[in-house]
């Protein structure tokens, strides 16, 4: 072969090794440039939701056993301690001025006073026990026992037709052993009270005065406690019979510690007990907790990780940007846990899962 033919083959050769190869690369499938153009590490991500849990949970309380006042026979009191008038009946209210009886015509009124009588008074009496009084009938203040306050007390006793006691002057007194001191902001209801006739026994009780309904305390999960509010009637079950009561408190959210799980107290007052069943402080209470939840905040449980300070979140701030956010789990359920909303995190905030 001549020279110049040579080298016009090898020209043309090489400029069509050439175009096949630009061809090749131009024409590369398109998966593989989106392989070779996908970064080498890509997170993978989630979003903070508002979302409903729902499902009936089964929560156990204990009982906790209401207050009383006994109405005791009177000190100083013969052997024999008659019922001779009874002034109430069970299950009235009684407020803090409220005449109960007579034992031996000797009568027992109940008296709101934020220090217990501890004597009887007479006008002049002076002391902070007398000041309470002043307070108690609305006088004005001082600490000296005077006419007007002996004659309110008198009012008591004029009330039910009874002849107030009096010094040998005939003066008006108080006379401490027809007084029973409660707290000056008393209310209750008659629990129990004695038959005019009955005898007692030394010590022995002419009423029992309920201040506060037997309840139940639970312990229960944000998700259990956003749907009730104070007033509820719910359905309880005590000794396996069944009972119903009313929610009157639901306490502020407190961390769990130990075998309590993080959450609120519900306290739920007794209205109906199974006739027969006894209640003791102490004793275990159900109550099957409303099916249906508010939403309520929750991230998956593969963002959550653990460092020294708790449970915490990483936020997507942006493509670039990340930030370890703490957050307080309240309950895990279906997969998902949740969190009390904050400033950093709330409903749609990106999370980095891995």
């Amino acid at each position: 072969m001549k020279p110049v033919n040579l080298i016009v083959f090898v020209v043309v050769a090489a400029l069509i090794a050439g175009g096949a190869f630009f061809a090749g690369w131009w024409l590369r499938p398109a998966e593989q440039v989106v392989l070779q153009n996908i970064p080498q590490s890509v997170p993978v991500m989630a979003t903070a939701q508002y979302r409903k849990l729902g499902g009936q949970t089964l929560a156990v309380g204990q009982v906790q056993a209401g207050r009383s006042l006994s109405i005791t026979v009177p000190a100083g009191l013969e052997l024999l301690h008659v019922v001779t008038r009874v002034a109430l009946a069970k299950g009235d209210q009684v407020t803090g001025s409220s005449f109960i009886g007579t034992v031996n015509d000797q009568p027992r009124f109940i008296l709101a006073t934020s220090i217990p009588l501890y004597r009887d008074i007479r006008i002049g009496d002076r002391g902070s026990d007398v000041a309470a009084l002043l307070k108690s009938f609305d006088l004005p203040k001082g600490n000296v026992a005077t006419w007007r306050l002996l004659h309110a007390v008198r009012k008591l006793y004029v009330a039910q037709k009874l002849e107030g006691p009096k010094t040998a002057s005939g003066e008006p007194m108080l006379k401490r052993d027809h007084f029973v001191s409660a707290d000056p902001e008393f209310a209750g209801t008659v629990e129990t009270v004695a038959k005019p006739g009955e005898v007692l026994p030394d010590s022995g009780a002419l009423a029992v005065i309920s201040l506060g309904k037997d309840r139940g305390v639970f312990r229960l999960d944000v998700l259990q406690v956003e749907s009730l509010k104070v007033g509820d009637k719910v359905d309880l079950t005590i000794s396996g019979q069944a009972a119903k009561g009313v929610i009157s408190a639901i306490s502020e959210f407190s961390a769990g510690s130990g075998d309590q799980i993080a959450g609120k107290n519900v306290t739920v007052e007794l209205s109906s007990i199974p006739s027969g069943v006894a209640i003791s402080r102490g004793q275990s209470i159900e109550w099957i907790t409303p099916r249906d939840s508010a939403a309520v905040l929750t991230v998956p449980l593969t963002s959550l990780k653990q460092d020294e300070e708790g449970d915490f979140v990483t936020v997507a701030l942006s493509a670039s940007e990340q930030r370890k956010v703490h957050v307080a789990v309240t309950k895990t359920q279906d997969g998902y846990a949740v969190v009390e909303p904050t400033d950093e995190l709330n409903d749609g905030t990106a999370l980095v899962l891995e």
